[in-house]
């Protein structure tokens, strides 16, 4: 599988939504639109368009990866949402460690040690705390790195 991706994010960002035939070491054929590829372990997911059913395929049982079409007929905005979450996710991270908060995840929730937490789509609506300072000063916090990226070019 190294082979096929090496260490190029990019290469494998490419392949999302396109169908696909990957052939196993086995000489099975799997076929579907990539859903996802794993940039660490390289794991790849496929979704089959006729059912909607996922098939995860570990790199160590892929032979080789065909494109088959450049487009599929499944809706990329579910790409795309989960990618701008990503996006958002990395952003938030981000910025809370440059204004020195330690911060950390667990199962795609950011914590702020046990006070405070944002989940997924990590907007302020998603934000949690027991603790009513705590909660303003994150959301004021938030805002602040919005606006900074609503001013950008």
């Amino acid at each position: 599988m190294d082979c096929l991706f090496g260490d190029n994010p990019i290469n494998q960002k490419s392949l999302i939504g396109r169908h696909v035939n990957i052939i196993s070491v086995n000489k099975e054929i799997h076929e579907g639109v990539v859903y996802v590829i794993d940039p660490v372990s390289k794991v790849v997911i496929l979704i089959n368009e006729s059912d909607k059913r996922l098939k995860v395929l570990m790199p160590q049982a892929i032979a080789s990866l065909e494109i088959k079409h450049e487009e599929s007929n499944i809706d990329t905005s579910f790409f795309n949402n989960n990618l701008l979450f990503e996006e958002r996710k990395i952003r938030l991270k981000n910025w809370f460690k440059k204004n020195l908060i330690d911060v950390s995840e667990e199962e795609a929730v950011l914590k702020v040690h046990n006070d405070f937490s944002i989940s997924p789509p990590y907007t302020i609506e998603q934000c949690v705390s027991s603790n009513k300072q705590v909660l303003e000063r994150m959301i004021c916090l938030i805002e602040n790195m919005i606006c900074l990226i609503e001013k950008m070019p």
